[in-house]
C-alpha cells in the first residue's frame, strides 16, 4: 500500500466491511444483529455523512477493535434498544472519539450535548453513541492508568 493511503486504511478497512455486511441481517430478532448494525446503514446519505467523519478523523488500528466492541457492547445494553432497527457506523465513531478523549484526558461535553440534542429527531438512536461512548472511554481511561502505573513502577519516563 503506498505511504500516502496508509493513514486511511482504518477508514477503507471500515468501509469495505459496509459493503459486505447484507442488511438481512437487521430483520432478524437475534443478537447477531448488535455484531453486524454498524456496517448496514439507511441510505447512501447516511452512509458517505458516516465516512465523511471518519475520513477526517483518520483512526489508527489499534481503535478499531476496541470501538467495535464497544459499540457492540452498547447495542447489547437494554438501555440503547429502539423499536426501529439501529444501522450505522456512528456508535463506532462515538467510541474512536472517546479513545481521543480519553488519551488527551478531556471530557467532550460539545460531543455529548450534540448526541443529547439528537434525541429529538426521530429514529435517532442517541442511546447507543452515548453507551459507545462511556464504555470506550472508561476501557481507554482503565488501559492509561494502568500503563501510567507500570511506567511508574519500572522507573521509566514515558
Amino acid at each position: 500500500m503506498p505511504e500516502k493511503l496508509k493513514p486511511f486504511a482504518p477508514t477503507l478497512f471500515l468501509l469495505l466491511l459496509c459493503a459486505v455486511v447484507p442488511k438481512s441481517y437487521l430483520v432478524r430478532n437475534d443478537y447477531i444483529s448488535a455484531f453486524t448494525f454498524h456496517f448496514t446503514h439507511a441510505n447512501i446519505f447516511h452512509l458517505l455523512a458516516n465516512f465523511y467523519v471518519i475520513a477526517r478523523f483518520r483512526p489508527r488500528w489499534v481503535n478499531v477493535p476496541a470501538a467495535y466492541l464497544s459499540a457492540t457492547a452498547a447495542a447489547l445494553a437494554p438501555f440503547s434498544g429502539m423499536s426501529a432497527p439501529t444501522v450505522g457506523i456512528s456508535a463506532i465513531i462515538f467510541a474512536m472519539l472517546a479513545r481521543r478523549d480519553a488519551i488527551l484526558r478531556i471530557w467532550n461535553w460539545r460531543l455529548l450535548g450534540f448526541n443529547f440534542l439528537l434525541a429529538f429527531v426521530p429514529c435517532y438512536n442517541w442511546k447507543i453513541h452515548l453507551l459507545a461512548y462511556l464504555i470506550a472511554f472508561i476501557i481507554w481511561k482503565v488501559y492509561i492508568l494502568l500503563k501510567d502505573r507500570l511506567h511508574s513502577k519500572s522507573g521509566r519516563k514515558h
